[in-house]
């Protein structure tokens, strides 16, 4: 990443903001559409190289023609999103006769910094392209192959709809040794830093421009005294089973004192003895059901794999306070019928995302019907949740005059 490299970004940005970026982002995906063959064949070389990755990292990784079409279905649903771009904030008159407005615009150029999952690619080219910022991606070492065919189809579509030579400056490809030049640079606006605790530190730490950053997810389901326990079962299994890998996945399910013995023996059958899933309980778990026992670090621990922590709380009060200490932030969920404990849970728990009743897996930018997202953001400023299209803008004020000068 040079410098020249970096300043043809923002120059080719500023000629992006007058096109028809709708139509440009469906020509990306027309195009990577037309090139999904090669681009599952260039997976395919990224799997059988990392086969020494865990189960976890090549599901990240793996693309098939599902997949793929979900990809397209984003990028296109990214296209018909309400521009971002050019809208009107706030507007007010002052007693002087100034008109003021403050108008959306865009960032110029995003730095996207992530690990194995070649979706990603995909998406954060849309949204940025969409949001009227050109993007340099810095994917894994694992995928690249699968970023190399799908960021050559999508420079495609970019020079089919028009672009022209500015294509290969608005979404770029960063190798591994020109990332610390990009962390350096001063002609990126925005890094967006997704993956582990070590890349995030690491981005945090050298990055000349300012982070934006998608954090862990150590998410908790509590299950009050008064839960359903049909929902709650069918809650729980959908939030750790339909994809465990995952950073809206639950690791912990904590459960009051008085369902638990009668809750716990239903929630091992449908994890553990129908679908494998590790369970490693606190003492008091272990005296109810047959389990693996609790450490303290399981509390902390993100597992992103089949592996669930539970513990018996002997209150509500006292869940919260667990899901303080250890929670990450992400999201957290109550399973309960009564309406006070739903709105205290949802008013307290300091969280992106707080849920009442709902799998946490809901905490996606598409899910929420924000078209896609480039990952979930635990910061308290500019943006926290979904880091969808309004927070890859920026804005300024227009201030319209008649000749008024300060007095």
């Amino acid at each position: 990443m040079t410098v020249r490299e970096a300043a043809a970004a923002k120059a080719a940005q500023r000629n992006l903001r007058r096109m028809d970026r709708r139509a440009v982002v469906h020509g990306m995906a027309d195009a990577l559409a037309a090139h999904a063959a090669g681009i599952l064949a260039a997976n395919e070389q990224d799997l059988r190289d990392a086969m020494d990755l865990d189960a976890t990292m090549l599901d990240r990784l793996r693309l098939d023609r599902h997949r793929i079409d979900a990809l397209l279905g984003s990028m296109r649903a990214i296209a018909e999103m309400q521009d971002p771009v050019d809208r009107v904030l706030e507007q007010r008159t002052l007693q002087n006769g100034l008109y003021l407005q403050r108008r959306s615009v865009p960032l110029g150029v995003i730095g996207m910094i992530y690990e194995s999952r070649p979706d990603v690619t995909a998406d954060a080219a849309a949204m940025c392209i969409r949001a009227g910022s050109a993007v340099l991606l810095k994917g894994g070492s694992e995928a690249i192959a699968t970023n190399t065919a799908m960021v050559g189809a999508i420079r495609e579509g970019l020079m089919r709809a028009g672009i022209g030579r500015d294509a290969g400056h608005l979404v770029q490809l960063v190798g591994r040794e020109r990332l610390p030049a990009m962390l350096a640079s001063s002609e990126i606006d925005l890094m967006v830093p997704r993956g582990s605790e070590r890349l995030i530190a690491l981005v945090r730490r050298r990055s000349r421009a300012p982070v934006l950053a998608s954090g862990g997810g150590n998410c908790h389901i509590y299950v009050h005294e008064d839960a359903d326990m049909a929902k709650a079962i069918r809650i729980i299994v959908n939030a750790k089973t339909q994809r465990p890998g995952v950073c809206n996945a639950v690791e912990t399910v904590l459960v009051h004192q008085r369902v638990a013995r009668e809750f716990l023996p239903l929630l091992q059958h449908e994890l553990y003895e129908l679908r494998g899933i590790v369970l490693r309980g606190c003492a008091r778990c272990q005296r109810i059901i047959t389990c693996e026992a609790a450490a303290a670090a399981d509390w902390r621990t993100e597992y992103l794999a089949p592996i669930l922590a539970l513990r018996v709380i002997p209150s509500m009060a006292q869940a919260m306070r667990h899901i303080e200490r250890y929670g990450t932030g992400h999201s957290e969920a109550i399973i309960t019928e009564d309406k006070e404990a739903q709105d205290l849970f949802l008013r307290d728990v300091d969280a992106a995302v707080v849920y009442a009743n709902a799998s946490t897996r809901f905490t996606d930018g598409g899910q929420f019907g924000m078209g896609a997202e480039l990952g979930i953001s635990t910061q308290k400023v500019h943006c926290r949740g979904p880091i969808g299209l309004d927070a890859l803008v920026s804005s300024k004020w227009e201030v319209h005059g008649d000749g008024q000068v300060r007095a």
